[in-house]
């Protein structure tokens, strides 16, 4: 019996270095601490998690060169604009939401590739 378990463990462990990543879609269950459960039973910790630029917040900086034209309640004004301005993009996990993990090899770390939605 012992050598039986023996076999599948190593043609289990022959598949996983076959395909050393798997991509797995799991639920946002939790925020501050962030856990992502799969498969309804695994609830993933954020220590294992490792995120993309596409679920977190992001500072980008724009160059705007446009024209500004007000009217209105205030003395009408029309003059150009042009520098540079700051934008966040928030994009932080929210729970409920799905996402596309990929699992690193050796199953310890999951990289949060994005969000997914049903079609």
């Amino acid at each position: 019996m012992q050598l039986l378990k023996l076999m599948k463990r190593a043609g289990v462990e022959a598949v996983d270095t076959a395909s050393p990543m798997k991509t797995l879609i799991g639920t946002v269950t939790s925020i501050e601490p962030l856990v992502i459960t799969i498969e309804q039973r695994l609830a993933i910790p954020a220590s294992f998690l490792l995120l993309t630029d596409n679920v977190i917040d992001e500072e980008v900086e724009i160059t705007v060169d446009d024209e500004v034209e007000q009217s209105g309640s205030l003395e009408p004004h029309k003059h150009g604009y042009i520098g540079k301005k700051t934008h966040i993009h928030h994009k932080n996990l929210k729970v409920g939401e799905m996402v596309l993990l990929l699992r690193v090899q050796g199953g310890q770390q999951f990289i949060v590739l994005n969000r997914v939605v049903s079609a």
